[in-house]
């Protein structure tokens, strides 16, 4: 061990007497810990990538599943994908909740923030659920869009304002 410190003492007075090796030294160290920091921002900007990724995919799926609807509420138009027969805008409604809006409801609120997961929550039960005063119950409520209006609203509109409410939180 004592042979080790005179050895460490010549080298270190080596060293600081080449400016070369001091140079080379520095360059090496200087390289290194960029190296080191460039992969540690790399990796970062790589994974937050991949999070937006699967959130946009996860909000365009979510639009998806609303869109048969939109295009009827808002256009009048019934495309194939549509759940159910546009006579009876509760029964499309409920077909195409069971169908689609629920698993995409449940798929997407995954990619939410707390906060933003209590207003989808909230938008959500304002398009398909009702709440009586005292009912703990939690069931789909579409009978709301049964008659031509719903508390003075054509149920057209307030459905189509619903769920563009609730789309809101995928764009």
């Amino acid at each position: 061990m004592m042979q080790i410190i005179p050895f460490l003492k010549e080298l270190s007075t080596t060293i600081q007497d080449n400016p070369v090796i001091v140079t080379s030294v520095s360059t090496i160290v200087a390289a290194l810990l960029g190296a080191i920091v460039g992969a540690f921002f790399a990796y970062r900007t790589a994974i937050k990538t991949m999070r937006t990724q699967d959130q946009n995919k996860a909000a365009s799926d979510f639009r998806m599943a609303f869109m048969p609807e939109i295009l009827y509420l808002e256009h009048n138009v019934c495309i194939s994908e549509a759940s159910a027969s546009t006579d009876n805008l509760c029964e499309f409604l409920r077909g195409a909740y069971v169908d689609r809006h629920l698993k995409a409801i449940h798929t997407f609120r995954a990619h939410l923030n707390q906060r933003d997961r209590k207003n989808f929550d909230r938008a959500c039960e304002d398009y398909c659920y009702y709440r009586i005063d005292g009912d703990p119950d939690n069931k789909p409520f579409f009978e709301q869009y049964y008659e031509k209006t719903w508390e003075g609203q054509p149920t057209k509109d307030l459905a189509l304002q619903r769920i563009n409410r609730i789309i809101k939180f995928a764009e």
